[in-house]
């Protein structure tokens, strides 16, 4: 076996070793590490330190993914491992967030499965895969932009969006370095998200002039995916 392969096999027992005493947690971790090789038989050095190098950035993945999930270990019981259900949604959430590369989506991955178990009013399995099938597809500067807009919504609940419109767009080109003129092309593209809508004001001083607002579908979402007391 070689050296890299070793590092691998360390990795992998350090999970298995860190999660030992939640017995819900050791059988996830045995349920997806199962699938990530230990030892290879390639002897192309090449190959070999690509597959490594992907083996290892899944286990950070990974390993992220849990670190938040333990943040709500006490909503997680083990009567979680007998519900199909529940392995379901962790399994299409898990494999959702190892493909993703930013650290703050697979935050928000690990939050919906997690909070989705302990809010009351928790998704049924489809409408659960229809949220994890929404934020897969949000690129991050896309869910970063409908986070910010959550928050003047929230702040601003008793204003309309004109009234607030220039500091958004000023924090989107601030934060997230959109240029004034991809601004309006960028949120248009939300649209097909179901989670933003367009709003055109049409006045003798203001013609056609577009605002957006958060949905109904992206708010029930957000009830999941941020951080709760």
């Amino acid at each position: 076996m070689s050296l890299i392969s070793n590092e691998i096999k360390n990795q992998v027992l350090d999970l298995h070793e860190k999660y030992s005493d939640s017995p819900l947690f050791k059988m996830l971790i045995i349920l997806i590490t199962k699938s990530i090789p230990i030892a290879s038989n390639i002897s192309d050095t090449l190959v070999e330190a690509i597959n490594y190098k992907l083996t290892k950035m899944r286990l950070e993945r990974v390993r992220l993914f849990f670190e938040e999930l333990e943040k709500n270990e006490e909503h997680l019981t083990k009567d979680l491992i007998n519900n199909n259900e529940f392995i379901h949604k962790f399994m299409i959430t898990y494999s959702a967030a190892v493909r993703t590369y930013r650290y703050k989506k697979i935050q928000v991955f690990a939050r919906l499965l997690a909070n989705s178990e302990k809010n009351e009013s928790y998704p049924d399995v489809d409408l659960y895969e229809e949220y994890v099938n929404i934020i897969d597809d949000l690129s991050y500067r896309e869910l970063y932009a409908l986070n910010i807009l959550h928050y003047y919504e929230e702040n601003n609940s008793d204003k309309k969006a004109e009234e607030y419109w220039d500091k958004f767009k000023a924090d989107l080109k601030e934060e997230l370095l959109i240029k004034e003129k991809e601004i309006k092309p960028f949120l248009r593209r939300l649209e097909r998200t179901g989670c933003y809508r367009i709003e055109q004001m049409e006045s003798s001083w203001n013609r056609n002039k577009e605002y957006g607002y958060l949905t109904f579908l992206y708010k029930q979402i957000s009830s999941f995916i941020h951080e709760q007391n």
